[in-house]
């Protein structure tokens, strides 16, 4: 008994924390593609690569390709 009750207080502990963690994950995200945005890294140029064409946002009037940050993001995030 003794042992069952001290883990319970501790699985509501992880799952607050869990919570926690996305919530400022969330709001790293949108800091971190704030600041891209403004170094303008999601201006691509107009030749584009099949292998990249699942990264572009779309694309310009003038032919110029927009990355999409979401995703970048997300792969720097798994290189990190």
């Amino acid at each position: 008994f003794g042992s069952r009750h001290t883990n319970r207080p501790l699985r509501r502990f992880r799952h607050a924390t869990t919570g926690h963690i996305a919530a400022a994950m969330a709001l790293t995200k949108e800091e971190d593609i704030q600041k891209m945005l403004v170094c303008k890294t999601h201006l691509g140029t107009r030749n584009c690569d099949h292998r990249m064409k699942r990264y572009v946002f779309r694309r310009t009037v003038d032919g110029i390709h927009i990355i999409h940050l979401g995703k970048t993001w997300e792969k720097i995030m798994v290189a990190a």
